[in-house]
């Protein structure tokens, strides 16, 4: 039998917008090593807006991703959210720091 994987799993609040162009497609989530000026990419992933296809009134609240332990070093990490339109037009990031 497998043993189960650990996970670090991120939650964020979702991005909203008023319109079609201002409304998230997807988000990039980033986790990078950050030692002093120096920023490394880690580990992208991309997560689609989970109420991409419905009205902005039913807009999801929050969105979740996940990564496996073994994909991300034990070191001092940041995640980096970034909300992208449909046009991949990237809105302003959040960070978390993780230690």
């Amino acid at each position: 039998m497998k043993k189960d994987e650990q996970q670090i799993v991120l939650s964020f609040p979702a991005a909203h917008g008023t319109d079609s162009l201002s409304r998230p497609f997807d988000y990039e989530v980033r986790a990078e090593y950050v030692e002093g000026d120096v920023i490394r990419p880690m580990c992208t992933k991309r997560i689609y807006q989970p109420s991409v296809q419905w009205s902005v009134k039913r807009d999801a609240k929050t969105v979740t991703c996940v990564f496996g332990a073994c994909e991300l070093p034990s070191h001092k990490l940041r995640f980096a959210v970034t909300p992208l339109n449909s046009l991949g037009q990237r809105g302003r990031p959040l960070y978390l720091e993780r230690a």
